[in-house]
């Protein structure tokens, strides 16, 4: 499956919309994760040079983005769902 996402910034109060086409894996078990908790992984291209993971749990959120100049590696908590 492949699915548009759109982020929302805390910092700007709305969603901003994204044009990375995301393909979507899942739901598993990850180690990166309490364990128990299913996971959907998500690999997309932000950019020309640019790749991007992530892996969404029920109360996490990690993200991996990757470039030719650097790595980024985030983990965030989940603290309310969007609908």
């Amino acid at each position: 499956m492949e699915y548009l996402v759109d982020t929302f910034s805390y910092k700007k109060g709305h969603v901003e919309p994204d044009d990375t086409v995301y393909q979507i894996f899942g739901p598993s078990e990850s180690t990166l994760f309490p364990k128990g908790e299913k996971v959907i992984h998500a690999v997309g291209q932000p950019g020309l040079n640019a790749v991007e993971l992530l892996s969404i749990g029920e109360r996490y959120v990690l993200q991996s983005l990757s470039t030719g100049e650097y790595i980024t590696v985030r983990k965030s908590k989940i603290v309310e769902r969007i609908q």
